[in-house]
Formats: C-alpha cells, structure tokens, sequence
C-alpha cells in the first residue's frame, strides 16, 4: 500500500473509494459560499456551455517516482452532462497547491453542483523514467507497423 500525504480542509472533503475493490478514489468540489447568498446548502451553478473552476479541499504530497491523474467519473458526464476542462490532468510530485477541477457543462440545461459533491476521481501510479533512443524510420522499425493511425484495429 502506498501512503499519500494530504491536507485537507475539512473531512467533507477527504477522498474517498466508495468501493474497496475501485481504482480510484473519488474527488468532492469544494463550494466556499453558496452562489444565492442563502444560508442553505452550498450550491454553485454552470450554465449551459460554460466552465466553473473549484476547489477540492486538498492538498498532496505524492511520493517520489509517482504522479497523480485525475479523471473525470463516468456519472459526471451521463448524469450531470458536464467533462473536465482536460478530460485527464495530471499532477506532479512537486506540485504541492489546492488542487483544482475545471468542469464544463456541455448540456442544454444549468447544473447544479453541491458542496461535497463525488465530480472526479484520482489515481496515483509510478512513473517510469524513459531514456530516448533515436533510429531511423526504415523496415527493421516498422516490423509490427499497423498502419493508419486512427482506428487501425477496425471497428
């Protein structure tokens, strides 16, 4: 088991794995003032076609040799009809500020977000260093060539 530093604001907005078996854990937007000014729960809106960065309330020390990659959970773009700005961001192991969540709501309808709310989820991997190694473009190196890019598999 790896161990990753954090800081948190508040246990609100601890990660968490909402099953013991899931690769990731799940990220929480964290809402500072409730966008109506009421004393109810904190709400911020995204209005169709438009993006709203948030806080999570966390902060991290990943490990030396690993990084970070958050990705945005499935629910987030069929149920709320909203994607991370970056789809996949991924943070570095010097990175040490709030980690934050660009969200884009691409649907027709304004979304409402709740403080605390599950919009991403984070796993942390090692990352290998790579060493380059330069050839030329010729027979030996396109020996298990696909061809075509895109869609080279099939359909």
């Amino acid at each position: 088991m790896l161990n990753l530093k954090i800081v948190c604001d508040s246990d609100k907005y601890m990660p968490i794995y909402a099953n013991q078996t899931d690769a990731c854990m799940d990220l929480k937007v964290k809402i500072d003032v409730d966008e109506d000014g009421g004393n109810q729960e904190r709400t911020a809106f995204i209005p169709p076609n438009q993006t709203k960065v948030f806080g999570t309330g966390i902060q991290v020390g990943i490990p030396k040799g690993h990084g970070m990659f958050i990705l945005p959970r499935s629910s987030t773009g069929f149920k709320l009809n909203c994607m991370l700005v970056n789809q996949v961001a991924t943070i570095d192991q010097d990175f040490r500020d709030e980690i934050k969540l660009g969200i884009t709501n691409f649907g027709d309808k304004t979304v409402c977000l709740k403080d605390g709310q599950r919009v991403a989820q984070f796993m942390v991997v090692p990352i290998p260093k790579i060493n380059l190694v330069r050839v030329q473009d010729d027979e030996e190196f396109r020996k298990t060539d696909r061809g075509g890019g895109i869609g080279s598999t099939g359909a």
